[in-house]
């Protein structure tokens, strides 16, 4: 049944948007469209798992948009959209969301904001830390480390899903950010570990990158 779910979404999604460009079938769309959003907020929300909260908002707002862009019978062509005044931001917009998503593909622009949020190409990074370095660990952080073996590992995703409920930023400047607060722990440089997985494009499959504190990445 998970197999079927998983499959299903990104058909509506798709046909959704097909019929939101039909005008005979646009209210349909609508109407499909605000029943999914629905659905993903009874699933993801309090009645449901209760998980991922930075959506929540996200998903009324798509709502919102939807009746006020497609409801009604206004339609705004994309020479129109580019000609309306003020021009020039309205312009530098248009081209900044068509234009820098591509700068993704280099490195040089965050996956969140290169329409991948459901790509499953996002980095993720777990902490391994050594005994000696754990009782310096905060114990807001500490209390999030667990034993697997004979490893103490602080699994970034997690970490944010019981604190924020919602998942980690998906890019190398805030696991840096992270390295330099844990890696006051580790003087020696060799007590704190960071396994990074960067999922590429380009490449299978994906190994994953190993950093001491006392290195630089």
């Amino acid at each position: 049944m998970v197999e079927v779910f998983r499959y299903m979404f990104p058909a509506v999604e798709f046909i959704v948007g097909v019929g939101l460009l039909v005008p005979r079938l646009r209210r349909t769309a609508v109407l499909i469209g605000l029943l999914t959003h629905v659905f993903i907020l009874y699933a993801i929300g309090p009645l449901g798992h209760n998980a991922n909260q930075a959506i929540w908002p996200w998903n009324v707002a798509m709502m919102g948009a939807l009746v006020i862009l497609f409801a009604g019978n206004i339609h705004i062509g994309f020479g129109r959209l580019w000609s309306l005044r003020p021009a020039l931001p309205r312009r530098a917009v248009l081209l900044a969301v068509l234009c820098l998503p591509g700068l993704n593909f280099v490195g040089l622009w965050d996956s969140y904001l290169s329409w991948s949020l459901y790509s499953g190409i996002k980095l993720e990074g777990s902490v391994y830390i050594d005994d000696p370095a754990l009782a310096c660990i905060p114990d807001s952080v500490r209390r999030h480390v667990s034993k697997v073996g004979d490893t103490n590992v602080l699994a970034i995703w997690d970490w944010a899903m019981q604190v924020m409920h919602v998942p980690p930023y998906p890019e190398r400047w805030v696991y840096r950010r992270i390295r330099d607060q844990i890696c006051i722990c580790d003087p020696r440089g060799d007590l704190i570990v960071f396994d990074i997985w960067d999922p590429s494009r380009w490449r299978l499959p994906i190994i994953p990158e190993e950093y001491q504190c006392g290195e630089p990445w």
